[in-house]
Parts: C-alpha cells; structure tokens; sequence
C-alpha cells in the first residue's frame, strides 16, 4: 500500500493518453470544493565552487532551516568535495561514484526491489553531453524556466525545485559545492530531523545508444559517421533521459536531481509523491495545508518566497463516464504538481502565476497565454507578473480560478537563524488487532498507553523537560520516519497520526493538528506557547489490511460471510479488507455489552474507546498522586504486552531525533507485510534563545 493522491505523471504519459481526449467533445470544466490544506555558453571551471562563509546576519533571511547539524553538514560536504577534486588531480583522473555508479551498476541505480523505471539506452558524462556545459545560467542563478521534466514520474519534487529556485539563494544553499573539470558535486538535503550531505559524480542517463549499438539502417541514416552521430544525437539536453534544464549546457537540475535520486537510494523511489515533502527536504521547512480561504491571498500567498513556499495540486477524477483516458481541468493535469512562482495583485484584479515542470501543457482557461483577456491596457501588466507568452510550461491564472482548479495547496513554511528546533523520537507498537478508530487512549492498542510529550518551564520533571523562558510563536509538527527510500519493502498497513496540545491542569484542547490527507508524512500546528507545562497527546490510527474471512471462516467470526471465495475455491481479487472495519463493529458491541452490570471485559477492554476528556482526565489525576515521582509500567499492563508479543524497548533520549539500537536484537524480518510498530518523532520549532529539550515516550513506560 502506498501513500494516496501522489503526484506521479510524466509528460510522455500525458502525450500518448491525451491523444484521444483531445477528440473528445466534453467540455472541459470541473468546479471543485477547494480544501486548501503549502544563452551564452561559458567555459567549464577546472576549480572547485568556493563556499561563500556567511555572516550570522545573513541567515537571518529565511531559507534553509539552520538547525545545528546545517553548518556541520554544508562543511562536511563542502570538505568531502575539495578532497575528492584534490585526490583526483593528483591522479589524473575524473571522479567516479562506487556508490551510485550509473555506469558500471545501472540497475542499482534505477530499480527498487520492486519499482522499475525508465531503462535508459546510454550513460554519458556531462562534460560528454554538452560541448561547454554550466552548471547555473550565465547570471550564476537557479531560475525555475530552467526545469523540464523527463520519462521519471517525479514531478512532486520538480515542482518543488521550481518553487524553491524563485526564491534567491535557496538553491545555491543546497548545491553545497563542486569541481565541474573533476566532475564532483556535493548537496545536501534534509532528512527527518537533520541535514544529510550528498556526493555524486556527472554521468547521467541519456537516450541514444553508442554508435557501435545501431543496426546498419540506424547508421546509415547518419552517413556511417560515428563523429556526425555524436555531434547530431548524443549532444544536448535533448539526449537525458530524466530531467534537464531548458537552457543550453546547463546542468543543475539533472544534477541535483540525481542526487536527490541517491539520497532516496534509487531513481524509482522517487515515483509519485506530494510537493510539500519535497520542500521539506529541500529546505528544512514545515509543510502544512492552509485552511483560511479569508485570509489566505492577503496574508499567505502574497507572502510567497518571503518566508514561505507553495505547491499544488489536485486529485485525479473518474473518466467513466467521459469515456477518456486522461480528463484534463482545462489543459491542467490531476495528480500532478504544479509550482507557485508569484501571487501579484494589480488593477483590482489577483493573480497567481503557476508553472509546470514538463517545460509545456498550460492552463487553457481565463488568462492563458493569448486568450482574449490579454487586450489593450491588460498587456502592459505582464512584466509587473514576471510573465511571458510561449509554451514554456508557465501560465497566469485569476485568484478565483485556482481556487476553483487546485483543492491542495501545500505551503512551506522557512525558518531564519533564529528560529531552534528540537525533536525526540520515539518507537510504539501498531496495534495489531482491530481497535476502534481515532481514539487517543490506544495507540499502541494497550490501555493507557498514548504517547507523551512535555513542554515544561520552570518545573523539575524527572523524565522530560523543555525550557521555554517567555512566550513565543512555535510550530510542533508530529513526523513519522520518512521511509521513501525503504518504502518498496512489501506492507500492509499505514498509519494515519494527529495530536493534541493541552496546557498542564486544563481540560480543554490548546490547539490541535492541521489535517492534511490521510497517511501524511507530517501533521503540524502553529500557536503561541506562554511559559508552562503541555502535554502533546498523540493519536496513531494503524490502517491493517487483513485477509477477508472467506464463508467458512465467517461463520467462526458469527456467519460473517464475505464472499470472496469463487466456486473453484480460489480466492477472488478483493482479498483483503481493512481491519478497522471490523474493529468499529466489535467495538460498539463490546461498548453495548459494558452497560450490564456484572460484565467483565477482559481481553475485550482493548477495543472500549476512550476518549480525550478520559485520556486528560487520568493524567490530571496522576500527576496530582505522583509529581516529581517517575512513572513505571504497570506490571499487569507489562505482562499483557508481553503476552501479546507487543513489547518494545523504549529507545532512550536522543540527540536530534537518533535513535538507539540494541545489539542483541536480531529479529528483524525484511518481508514481514505487517508493521508491528511505527516510529515518531515529536518536534518543536522556536524563537527561544535558551536550548530547548524535548523528550517523548510511551506513556506507560513513565
């Protein structure tokens, strides 16, 4: 099972099922209930890209989110890179990637265990593809017209890299350093809750094959010339495979994208996926979904590249009845990203300018580039848009258009210098039974036992601790492990998370997690925090898909018959349900039978819901009893868990968001379809200038 709604569309895919529905005569609208939920050529440099060393004034410009390890992380790479251009040197040779080596181990690469992705005919080094190749544009800049997509689903994090590339200096941030005549690169990217430098070499995935692989008839047609083959069709953006850049000879958005392909462990891995998380990795920053249609021109999108970043999209709808394979909203694609480059208001009017990562395929609708609204006085607004007609993949559409056209909108938000964060993590066990749906008491499907995190001040707690000295804006965000680079492994469950915040002593919500789509990476909140006590309390809704009790087998289950067995006893193509179907039906008959007297639940009490009032209720009442006091685990509660096969050593707290591991723990089963815990990390954004310590851990082990 994987993450719904991704964006995962290739240009060629939209080309080959576009051609019928360009035939049909359906017009092509679509309203929507919007849920707003965030060329000269230059010599190549034979010395490696100095890494400006910047003033601590200068990061207070919103940008990469300078949490400890950034500057640890860019000197790292900055390092790695200036040793590698000084080893090969020395020895006369280009640098070559034994880790991602393209060439010599291409289905490593490209594949997954099981995802496969565009073969491609050749590998070739950029100094190899273009006769005088850059890696930025003559001006030394990222722009996002650069950007073209190739045969890779990946137009999540393209976009992403358009939108990142218009705000200035962002790019040159993560392209961390390089020796272009080496042909070394060094990036880092964020993952999780630190900053992971990235080396890769130049080869890159092209097209056409060598001159050597062509039939006779292919040969021909190039006069037998292998000189005049290599100069006409192996030279130029034209022969990659993946991404390129529009502009001739440059060479960062293959590049980097390469690299963000290794950080993931393969090309595949970054098939299909959601804008926000992207930025996230790019820059650090807290995506969230923006709810306020109100105020959102005025104080959000108006705000774009200041301190924040947008994507968007929107899902994908039925063609039954169309009849069509691919139905368009006017020349616009569903599941796939598109980037917000600016929002401009002017003559009373507001518009939002979009970009497409294929470099092509626009809005069709009002404004589109040539429609009748572009006459007499309205022409001379469009350098005040930054906007040019040309099917470049950018377009102009009116504020009310794109709220009507894209129900997703994913907003990142950037941090300055003085912003600190700190995080904790934490590993609970799935439920691995079916239990009552969004519930707090149950996260990992025993008693009692919800995850609990403290945001303490002037208040000694022997187990977690966060000094926060005066009031201050903070944004928490609930994170579970980012598991695109391990996410082919086979599974069947997915977790859906949210949280809570309640000052210590109310009985009332502070404020809660922004909902996003199901299955989110990430869920946030953004408030302002007096000095004082919370408690953050966590909701983790394990969605198990379990095999679906065939006629026999429901008649064990009280004659649920499901029917999903053929007369030849095979089983049918609906194998599996979701476990939380039965968990809500057994749930509200273990809820009805509790209303007898002399009832004893027994094993049945795992699936009686309780709720938040109860969960914050019991708290109040045990840090009444035992303040100051550590908290130990039940030892029925211990016992059960055991029982059940559900213990989990609580890691002890880390720095940064590590995790301890035990060394005697072997059992690790690679295959296994059912997770059996989920790991989550708890983090805290601030403007505090004190170190903030945060610890989460389940709650039974206090």
């Amino acid at each position: 099972m994987g993450s719904q709604h991704e964006a995962k569309l290739t240009p060629e895919r939209a080309v080959d099922e576009s051609e019928s529905s360009s035939r049909s005569t359906v017009k092509e609208k679509r309203q929507f209930d919007t849920e707003i939920t965030s060329i000269d050529e230059e010599e190549v440099k034979s010395e490696a890209l100095p890494v400006d060393s910047k003033k601590d004034s200068e990061y207070r410009v919103p940008g990469l989110l300078h949490v400890g390890d950034l500057e640890g992380a860019v000197e790292k790479c900055r390092a790695q890179v200036e040793r590698i251009a000084k080893d090969c040197r020395a020895k006369n040779r280009r640098f070559r990637d034994t880790e991602f080596d393209l060439d010599a181990d291409t289905n490593l690469c490209l594949h997954g265990p099981v995802e496969k992705v565009a073969v491609p005919t050749g590998v070739q080094r950029a100094t190899d593809i273009f006769d005088t190749p850059h890696f930025f544009n003559p001006e030394g800049v990222a722009s996002s017209n650069d950007i073209m997509q190739g045969a890779l689903g990946d137009c999540w994090f393209l976009s992403a890299l358009a939108t990142v590339s218009s705000m200035p200096r962002l790019i040159e941030e993560i392209c961390v350093a390089r020796d272009e005549l080496v042909g070394v690169y060094g990036f880092v990217f964020h993952k999780d809750s630190g900053w992971v430098s990235v080396i890769i070499d130049d080869m890159l995935c092209t097209n056409m094959p060598q001159y050597e692989q062509l039939s006779e008839s292919e040969q021909g047609l190039y006069h037998e010339d292998r000189a005049r083959y290599n100069t006409v069709a192996r030279k130029g953006g034209k022969a990659l495979t993946f991404a390129k850049s529009g502009s001739h000879g440059e060479t960062w958005v293959p590049l980097i994208e390469k690299a963000y392909a290794k950080f993931y462990g393969s090309f595949s891995h970054l098939e299909g996926g959601v804008t926000g998380e992207a930025m996230e990795d790019l820059t650090g920053g807290v995506a969230t979904d923006i709810l306020d249609l109100d105020t959102f021109w005025t104080e959000e999108l108006l705000k774009a590249h200041e301190d924040r970043l947008f994507g968007c999209h929107f899902k994908k709808f039925s063609n039954t009845r169309a009849g069509e394979e691919v139905l368009k909203v006017q020349g616009l694609f569903g599941d796939h990203a598109y980037s917000v480059l600016r929002a401009v208001e002017c003559k009373g009017k507001r518009f939002v300018v979009l970009r497409n990562p294929w470099g092509q395929s626009e809005w069709t609708g009002r404004w589109a580039d040539g429609s009748k609204e572009w006459s007499g006085e309205w022409l001379k607004i469009l350098p005040e848009l930054g906007h040019e007609f040309g099917d470049d993949g950018q377009f102009v559409m009116e504020y009310t258009d794109f709220l009507q056209c894209f129900n997703q909108i994913d907003r990142t938000s950037l941090f300055d210098s003085d912003w600190r964060m700190v995080s904790s993590w934490v590993t609970v066990p799935a439920n691995q039974v079916a239990t009552p749906y969004y519930t707090y008491g149950n996260v990992s499907c025993m008693p009692h036992s919800s995850i609990i995190a403290v945001l303490v001040t002037n208040f000694v707690h022997s187990e977690v601790i966060i000094s926060v000295p005066a009031k201050t804006k903070a944004f928490i965000s609930l994170s579970q492990l980012n598991q695109r680079f391990f996410r082919t492994i086979p599974t069947m469950s997915l977790f859906s998370i949210g949280f809570v915040i309640v000052k210590a002593g109310d009985t009332v919500p502070l404020d809660e997690s922004v909902y996003s789509k199901p299955f989110n990476r990430r869920v946030n909140a953004e408030l302002e925090l007096d000095a004082g006590t919370y408690f953050v309390y966590v909701r983790v809704d394990h969605v198990q898909m379990i095999p679906t009790p065939s006629s026999d087998e429901g008649s064990k289950l009280g004659n649920i018959a499901l029917g999903n067995v053929d007369k030849m006893g095979k089983k049918k193509e609906e194998e599996y349900i979701d476990a939380r179907l039965l968990g809500k039906v057994v749930s509200e008959k273990v809820l009805g039978q509790s209303l007898s007297m002399n009832y004893v639940a027994g094993g049945a009490s795992i699936f009686l819901p309780e709720t938040l009032d109860q969960v914050i209720q019991r708290d109040i009442a045990f840090m009444s009893k035992h303040e100051g006091r550590p908290r130990r685990a039940p030892k029925r509660q211990t016992f059960l868990r055991r029982l059940l096969g559900l213990g989990c050593p609580t890691p002890a707290p880390q720095v940064q968001g590590t995790m301890a591991t035990d060394p005697n723990d072997v059992s690790f089963g690679l295959w296994d379809t059912t997770a059996t815990h989920v790991t989550l990390g708890l983090k805290v954004h601030t403007r505090s200038e004190t170190p903030v310590l945060i610890q989460a851990r389940i709650k039974g082990e206090f």
